[in-house]
C-alpha cells in the first residue's frame, strides 16, 4: 500500500528507463527483460511481473491499484 504521489513517483521511474531523481533504480536491460514476453500467446502475456497487452505494460495490483504504462 502507498499515496497516490509515491505511485506516481514509481511509475515516473519506469517511464524513464528506469531512472528517477537523476538516480538509476533498474538497469536498461533489467526493464527490458520485464516488459518482454515471457508467457502467453502473443500480443496478451505476462513479462517478469507485468502484463503486457500489446504494446503497454503494468500490473494489476491488489484491489484495483492498476498501473499501467504506455
Amino acid at each position: 500500500f502507498s499515496t497516490a504521489a509515491d505511485l506516481a513517483r514509481f511509475a515516473r521511474m519506469f517511464l524513464n528507463g528506469g531512472e528517477l531523481d537523476g538516480r538509476r533504480y533498474l538497469s536498461g536491460a533489467s526493464l527490458k527483460r520485464m516488459t518482454t514476453m515471457q508467457t502467453g500467446a502473443r500480443n496478451v502475456g505476462f513479462g517478469l511481473g507485468f502484463a503486457l497487452p500489446g504494446e503497454d505494460y503494468g500490473h494489476g495490483g491488489a484491489y484495483h491499484t492498476d498501473l499501467w504504462f504506455n
